[in-house]
């Protein structure tokens, strides 16, 4: 849950963000169920399990009376010791009794209970329920009969135990589906004191005031020392500066993932799959294409692997964008041809990043120059928008394709809007959600919100988010698990510039008014914006310092963007440049390119995971 471009419980917080694990694969699962979860959890008690029918159990599917999907597996045919033997239940469904479908279903509730409107989710067994819970689910693949039986069904769902994020269970489920299962083990200690963590400044007692005054909910103090460490500046208008003493951060020694000492790496960016892959593509000054991944946390990542070796002779405007769903990992990129024409490319991998499609031009506009891409994909849907030039009588604008099986073909390009650009998007339950510029005139721009119901074939008016400001450029988009739709941009390019953030809880049908969360006195830059769960949301940005060196700061909010913490500089020993965070339910993942220290005339690809303990304004 990324963007590219530039009230829970410590507790909770503790287990979603700053546990770090090691993932494996199960590969070719054909029918199998698997699970894992928190020591606290009422249902699953920090147990991680996975069961197929070779190890004793049947998998009873049938539909249920919301037209969703219910299990029943059991291994009591099979088992000699009857009070031994286990069993559990899962049901899905989905809002407005409306037959599931490939798509996102958050903000779901106890099935069969769930409002009309809400999908609902129940797991459970071996004689545990529960009395509430909420939780979402991610639909990977599902095919009927001509009798509306079940014949391919796979899922990912995650659920909290009575409403308490703290109680969490993640599981899968497969029948007679060949879509990958990635079994995450038990999670470890999030106190682990074996991790390459750089530790700033302790500042926990200037702190503790303000977080004992309820800013967090359930707050406890031994757990805060636990994990607490500096890194965190607090904006001192008196002496126009950052001051240490706010808040806490922790982040991993960078790892150098380009690892190409005689090029310049830049223009990258970053997915996290549900698996919890970590997914960095960047361009090198050649014009190649290059990706590596992590699958243990970020502590390691594999030799670069060349996405597309054709060389691009113009280095200005390129950008690389992805995502990473359904086992399908998506690049688009912005590519200079020797005549400097320039071109939207795109390109699939289907095996995790090891080798990638051959890549297809998928803007091809005779006279026009293509760039700035952005792609989102849900299931078998991919969209990608991009920024087009003018030429002659035909004005700058903003264009768009879709593919319907996974990438492997593209509808012709089609006009989305006679606007200057800088197109954002997110696809969520089929529903595409683009945001972009609209260039009124010198210095005069307007943010967009706008929602492409795919498979109703309607799109909402366009609507004006960014108020009353008139120099705003390039917005960024995030859609966290449960719906909620954030985006942030740059405003007063002329003076100092800031970062502006807006919400919308209903779907987009409204937006808040634009928030300043950056510092007035800073000219900051370069937005990126992630969120995961029920309204976690992490942002960072660049400040341009009167020396012209560059700091990375992140905020972070835990209540739908009503308050942000205090800004925390990223200590990274460098001219930092951090343009993408990435989330998963067990890290904050952010990339970045720099010059190392030894070679001034190069740039690398680094990475690093980062732990917050924020204070909030």
């Amino acid at each position: 849950m990324k963007r590219n471009r530039f009230g829970s419980s410590t507790l909770s917080l503790t287990i979603m963000l700053f546990t770090f694990i090691v993932f494996t694969s199960i590969a070719n699962a054909d029918t199998l169920f698997y699970y894992t979860s928190s020591p606290s959890s009422y249902i699953g008690g920090g147990e991680t399990v996975t069961v197929t029918p070779s190890d004793g159990f049947d998998f009873d599917i049938s539909g249920n009376p919301d037209q969703g999907v219910s299990f029943w597996i059991s291994d009591l045919d099979n088992n000699p010791d009857y009070w031994a033997h286990r069993w559990w239940f899962l049901d899905f469904a989905g809002p407005m009794d409306q037959p599931l479908q490939v798509g996102h279903y958050g903000n779901a509730t106890r099935y069969p209970l769930q409002d009309v409107s809400e999908p609902g989710l129940a797991f459970g067994g071996n004689g545990r329920s529960n009395s509430e819970l909420t939780g979402y689910f991610d639909v990977l693949e599902v095919n009927y009969d001509g009798s509306g039986n079940v014949l391919v069904f796979a899922a990912d769902f995650m659920q909290y135990d009575e409403n308490n994020q703290d109680w969490w269970n993640r599981g899968s489920v497969r029948y007679n589906s060949t879509m990958p299962v990635t079994v995450v083990p038990e999670p470890f200690s999030p106190y682990d004191t074996n991790q390459d963590w750089i530790i700033g400044d302790f500042e926990l007692l200037n702190a503790i005031d303000d977080w004992a005054v309820g800013n967090m909910d359930d707050f406890d103090l031994l757990d805060l020392i636990d994990y607490w460490a500096a890194g965190c500046y607090q904006w001192d208008s008196l002496n126009n500066q950052y001051k240490s003493g706010c808040s806490g951060l922790l982040i991993t020694e960078p790892i150098n993932i380009s690892v190409s000492p005689d090029l310049y790496s830049q223009y990258e960016s970053i997915s996290i799959d549900e698996a919890g892959a970590i997914n960095v593509s960047w361009l090198d000054n050649s014009g190649i294409l290059l990706f590596s991944k992590s699958t243990d946390g970020g502590y390691f990542f594999t030799s670069p692997v060349i996405a597309d070796k054709r060389p691009s002779p113009y280095l200005s405007y390129r950008y690389v964008d992805s995502v990473s769903k359904s086992g399908y990992i998506h690049v688009t990129w912005t590519y200079y041809t020797t005549d400097g024409h320039a071109d939207i490319f795109y390109s699939q991998s289907t095996d995790g990043g090891n080798t990638f499609s051959e890549p297809l031009i998928i803007s091809n506009i005779d006279g026009i120059n293509s760039y700035a891409p952005s792609i989102a994909a849900e299931g078998n849907l991919v969209g990608v928008f991009w920024h087009n030039s003018g030429i002659g009588s035909i004005p700058s604008h903003i264009s768009f394709t879709i593919s319907e099986d996974y990438g492997k073909t593209f509808f012709p390009p089609m006009i989305f809007s006679d606007s200057f650009g800088c197109p954002e998007l997110a696809i969520r339950s089929k529903n595409i959600y683009i945001l972009w510029t609209k260039n009124n005139g010198p210095f005069d721009a307007d943010i967009y919100f706008s929602k492409l119901d795919y498979y109703g074939q309607t799109i909402s008016n366009p609507l004006k988010i960014s108020g009353d400001l008139k120099q705003v450029w390039c917005p960024v988009i995030s859609i966290d698990d449960v719906g909620n739709i954030y985006a942030v941009w740059t405003s007063d390019r002329v003076s100092k510039t800031k970062i502006l953030f807006v919400r919308s809880t209903n779907g987009g049908e409204t937006f808040t008014s634009p928030l300043v969360i950056s510092a007035p006195e800073e000219k900051s830059f370069a937005p990126s914006i992630t969120s995961i769960g029920d309204g976690f949301i992490y942002i960072t940005w660049m400040i341009r310092n009167l020396d012209g060196s560059q700091r990375s700061f992140i905020t972070a909010s835990h209540n739908k963007g009503v308050a942000f913490s205090n800004p925390i500089i990223i200590p990274i020993d460098m001219d930092t440049k951090v343009t993408a965070v990435a989330t998963h339910p067990n890290q904050i993942g952010i990339v970045w390119h720099d010059y190392p220290p030894d070679n001034p005339n190069k740039a690398e690809i680094y990475y690093s995971n980062i732990k917050m303990s924020p204070i909030f304004r």
